[in-house]
C-alpha cells in the first residue's frame, strides 16, 4: 500500500509520496491510475489500533464468517451474512462491543478470506 501525493484525473496518473515530493530536485514521477486500487480509510480503528480500510477483510464480535468493508449509501458497512443472496448491508459502527473489530486481511492480498475459505 502507497500513500498517495497527488491523482490527475485528467491525465491519469497517480503519484505517490515518493515519487511526487522529491527534495533532490529530480523530475517527479507517476504512474498510469489504472494500476492502483484506490482505498478509502473508514476512519476507525480496530481493537489493536490498526485503521480499517474499504476493502479490509474485518472479523466482527458477533458475526461468524470475515466480512468486507464497503462504502454504500454514505456510510462503511458489510453485508450481513456474508457471501448470501438474503444478506443486508449492515453499518459498520454499530457493531461495536468489548472485542470490538480485528481488520485480518483484505480482499486483495488475502481473496480466500472474503469467500470464507478459512
Amino acid at each position: 500500500m502507497l500513500s498517495v501525493a497527488v491523482m490527475d484525473y485528467v491525465v491519469g496518473f497517480v503519484f505517490t509520496l515518493g515519487s511526487y515530493d522529491r527534495k533532490d530536485g529530480t523530475e517527479k514521477t507517476g504512474d498510469i491510475m489504472q494500476n492502483y486500487e484506490i482505498m478509502q480509510s473508514t476512519g476507525m480503528k480496530d481493537k489493536a489500533g490498526k485503521t480499517i480500510w474499504d476493502g479490509d477483510l474485518v472479523k466482527v464480535f458477533n458475526i461468524s464468517d470475515p466480512v468486507v468493508v464497503e462504502w454504500l449509501d454514505c456510510a462503511f458497512g458489510f453485508w450481513n451474512p456474508p457471501n448470501s443472496l438474503e444478506a443486508t448491508f449492515e453499518v459498520l459502527m454499530e457493531y461495536t462491543g468489548p472485542d470490538g473489530y480485528e481488520v485480518i486481511g483484505n480482499i486483495y492480498e488475502n481473496p480466500e478470506l472474503a469467500k470464507g475459505e478459512q
